[in-house]
């Protein structure tokens, strides 16, 4: 914004006006005088606040270089950070991958499968067999668990 009137001008003018002060002038150049005093005092006030945002305007981009400098790496930490979450989450998912075929192969496995076993009444308990023939694991434990006479120990 261009300023209507200059400092330099405003003080030629007071200069000038004190030159032809006199007797006869005295009150017209009081109030001359009290209006440029008035004016210098704005244009000063201009002056001053200009060089406030002159010097806050430098700061203030200092601060902004500061900040994008911090800025520029706090970016390049989050890209090593991503880098890495994609590296774990690949690696979760590989062994995801490979629990579920070796959960497969275990259930898929018929020698695991436990044998059914039947309670009877009074008879005792039964125990079925595997297709070989053989007692599982649990009618291993419930036979040595009973006597050979049919009582219990």
């Amino acid at each position: 914004m261009e300023p209507s009137r200059y400092a330099c001008t405003v003080l030629d003018e007071a200069r000038a006006a004190v030159k032809n002060l006199n007797h006869l002038t005295l009150l017209q150049a009081k109030r001359h005088l009290s209006t440029l005093i008035e004016e210098m005092q704005t244009v000063f006030n201009r002056m001053e606040s200009s060089l406030e945002d002159k010097d806050s305007y430098e700061s203030v981009r200092e601060f902004l270089r500061e900040v994008r400098a911090e800025l520029k790496k706090e970016r390049a930490e989050l890209k090593k950070a991503n880098k890495e979450l994609k590296s774990i989450n690949a690696d979760i998912e590989h062994y995801n991958e490979v629990r579920t075929k070796i959960l497969k192969e275990v259930l898929g496995a018929e020698r695991l499968h436990a044998p059914s076993v039947e309670i009877l009444g009074r008879g005792g308990i039964a125990v079925s067999t595997t297709e070989d023939g053989e007692l599982g694991e649990v009618g291993t434990v419930l036979s040595r668990l009973i006597d050979p006479k049919g009582g219990e120990k």
